[in-house]
C-alpha cells in the first residue's frame, strides 16, 4: 500500500507506525504545505492521500476572518478544491472538537461563534464530502497544549497508534477487506449461565445486574445486522435448548430470525465454521468468531488462522466496550439494501435444504423459477453498484475499486455501456447480485468490471450475464467482446470463467468472444423485462 499524508501541523509518528506496523510505503508532505502539495502533484501513483487539518489552525484562520456566517462553508469549498485536484483515493479528517469558551455554552446557539461553524463543518463533511471520513473526535487524540506550542503537535503521542488504526481499517475496508459475518457462541456470551443446565428462565438476561450486559451486547448485535453483518450461531449444545431463549426469552433482544446460519450441535467449532461458511460462500478472512471460551478461541484461531478471533474480556460488561475498541466493521460504503443482507442469507440456507430434495441439480435450478432484472446503471443503484466494487473479492475479474462518485461519472459516460443484474426466485428476492461496466474501444467492447455477490453463484446466473454482454454488443454494433482475468490471492475461482463460458484466449490473462458468432450459454434465468 501507498500512501500520502499531508498535513497543515506536525501529526508526529503517524507515518512511522504506517511504516513499521502496516507496512506501507508513505509519502510525508511538507509542514504546513497541504495546498502547495497538492497543485504539485495528483498523486496518480498513490493509493491513498490521507489529509488531516488541525482544529488550532483552523482557529486562527476563523479569528482573521470578518465576516464569519459563511466560514464553513468556505473552508469546504477549499477542502473540495483540494480532493478535486487529487487523483488517488482521498481520506480526509474531520476536525477535533473545540470549545473557544468565547460564548461558553451559548456558543453553539451563536451562528457567528468558532463552536457553532466548527460542527457545522463537521456536518457539512459527514453529509457532503465525496471522500472517505476519518472522524478524530472518537479518538481521544487532542494534542498537550505544550507539545503543540513548542513543536506544533497536532496529536497526542500517545493516541497515534489508535488514529493509525483506524485509517487502516478504512483503507481496508475500502480495499475490499471488510467483516461479513459474526459467529457467536451462546452461553456465557449472549447470556449467563447454561440453557440446558438452567433452563431459559434460569440464565442471566435481564434488565437488571449482569443480565443487562448480555442484554446490551445483544443489542449492539442487533445494530449490527441492521447494518449489514451477517450474524450466525456456532454453539455446543441440542438444537432445541439452543434455540428456546431465542423463541421464548422475553428479555432477548435477538430473535431466530436474525440468524442467517444456525449450527447447535456436539461437532468441534472450527468444523462448524466451515459448514457455515459453505452456505455464506464468502472468505473466511470476513468471519469474525466470539466465544467466552478460550480453548474454543484457542481452538479456531489454530485451525482456521484466517478468521478474526478476539480474546474477550472475562467480564460480560466490558463485552460492547471491547468489541468497539477494536472497530472491526469499518466499511467504506452503505445502502439500504444492506438491512436484507442477513435475510438474503437466511434464504440461501433454504435454498440449499431444498435442493437436498433433488437428484438432478438441472432440475432444481429450473425449480427456483429464477427471473433477472439488466439494465444500465440507475442512480437509484449507484451506492449498491459502489457497494459491491468495494466489497467483492472472489467474483471480481480485475478488481478495481471504484466509490459512488466513479459509478455515477461512468454512468453518464458516453464512453461506456453499463449493466446490472438483479436475481429473484421462487423463495426470496436477491436484490442486485452484479455489475458489469464496458469500455468502448472502437469495434470492441472491453469488459473493464464484472463483479458479482457470491451468494449467486452455481446458479446459472453468470451464464446469464454473459449471455446478456455479448447480446448487448451486438445489439450496439460491436464485432467483439474482450475480457481481463487479473489475479489476486482471492479471485482463483474465477480465473477459467471466461474460457468456461465460451470465450477464446486472445493473450495472457484475455480473452474474446465474437459478437455474431457467439453460442449462448445453457441457463434457467429468464429476463425479467
Amino acid at each position: 500500500m501507498k500512501i500520502a499524508l499531508l498535513s497543515d501541523s506536525s501529526i508526529q509518528g503517524l507515518a512511522a507506525e504506517f511504516r513499521k506496523v502496516y507496512g506501507y510505503e508513505v509519502y510525508e508532505g511538507g509542514y504546513d504545505r497541504v495546498y502547495e502539495e497538492v497543485l504539485g502533484s495528483a498523486f496518480g501513483d498513490y493509493d491513498f492521500v490521507l489529509i488531516f487539518m488541525c482544529v488550532e489552525k483552523l482557529y486562527e484562520k476563523f479569528c482573521a476572518e470578518s465576516a464569519r456566517e459563511d466560514f464553513a462553508e468556505n473552508v469546504f469549498a477549499d477542502l473540495k478544491t483540494i480532493w478535486g485536484k487529487i487523483s488517488a483515493r482521498v481520506i480526509q479528517f474531520t476536525f477535533r472538537n473545540y470549545d473557544d469558551g468565547v460564548f461558553g455554552s451559548y456558543g453553539a446557539r451563536v451562528k457567528t461563534s468558532f463552536v457553532y461553524q466548527l460542527h457545522k463543518l463537521n456536518f457539512l463533511l459527514y453529509e457532503s464530502a465525496p471522500v472517505y471520513l476519518l472522524d478524530i473526535n472518537f479518538l481521544d487524540a487532542a494534542p498537550s497544549p505544550v507539545y503543540y506550542y513548542a513543536f506544533s503537535f497536532a496529536l497526542d503521542v500517545a493516541a497515534v497508534p489508535r488514529v493509525a488504526r483506524r485509517a487502516e481499517r478504512i483503507i481496508a475496508a475500502a480495499s475490499g477487506k471488510i467483516v461479513k459475518a459474526v459467529v457467536l457462541d451462546l452461553d456465557g456470551t449472549l447470556w449467563g449461565g447454561v440453557v440446558a443446565d438452567d433452563g431459559v428462565e434460569g440464565i442471566l438476561l435481564s434488565d437488571a445486574g449482569v443480565g443487562r450486559a448480555f442484554k446490551s451486547f445483544q443489542r449492539r448485535l442487533l445494530e449490527l445486522k441492521r447494518r449489514g453483518i451477517i450474524l450466525c450461531v456456532c454453539s455446543k449444545n441440542d438444537e432445541a435448548n439452543a434455540m428456546a431463549p431465542f423463541l421464548t426469552h422475553p428479555d432477548s433482544v435477538l430473535k431466530l430470525e436474525d440468524f442467517a446460519v444456525f449450527i447447535a450441535n456436539w461437532n468441534d467449532k472450527a468444523s462448524n465454521i466451515l459448514e457455515i461458511q459453505s452456505v455464506l460462500n464468502i472468505g473466511l478472512d470476513s468471519f469474525v468468531f466470539i466465544d467466552d471460551n478460550k480453548f474454543e478461541r484457542d481452538l479456531v484461531k489454530n485451525f482456521l488462522p484466517e478468521v478474526i478471533v478476539p480474546e474477550m474480556p472475562p467480564d460480560p460488561a466490558l463485552y460492547v466496550s471491547f468489541i468497539e475498541s477494536l472497530n472491526l466493521f469499518e466499511t467504506a460504503s452503505f445502502s439500504e439494501t444492506d438491512a436484507a443482507r442477513a435475510n438474503q442469507y437466511r434464504d440461501e440456507a433454504k435454498r440449499k435444504t431444498l435442493s437436498r430434495g433433488f437428484e438432478n441439480f438441472d432440475d432444481y435450478l429450473k425449480s427456483l423459477g429464477m427471473k433477472s432484472v439488466a439494465r444500465a446503471f440507475e442512480p437509484f443503484y449507484y451506492p449498491r453498484v459502489a457497494q459491491l466494487s468495494q466489497r467483492s473479492n472472489q467474483f471480481n475479474l480485475r478488481t478495481v475499486r471504484r466509490d459512488e462518485a466513479d459509478i455515477k461519472k461512468i454512468a453518464e459516460s458516453d464512453d461506456y455501456l453499463t449493466l446490472y443484474f438483479t436475481l429473484s426466485d421462487s423463495i426470496s428476492s436477491l436484490g442486485l447480485i452484479s455489475a458489469v461496466i464496458m469500455e468502448k474501444r472502437g469495434e470492441e467492447l472491453f469488459i473493464a468490471d464484472w463483479i458479482m455477490s457470491c451468494r449467486a453463484l452455481k446458479r446459472g446466473a453468470e451464464q446469464f450475464i454473459v449471455n446478456k454482454i455479448v447480446k448487448t454488443a451486438r445489439e450496439r454494433g460491436f464485432k467483439r467482446v474482450l475480457g481481463e482475468y487479473i489475479p489476486t490471492p482471492k479471485n482463483n475461482l474465477v480465473r477459467n470463467i471466461y474460457e468456461e463460458l465460451g470465450f477464446s484466449r486472445a493473450g495472457e490473462n484475455l480473452y474474446y468472444a465474437g459478437a455474431e458468432n457467439f453460442i449462448e450459454n445453457k441457463t434457467y434465468v429468464e429476463e425479467e423485462l
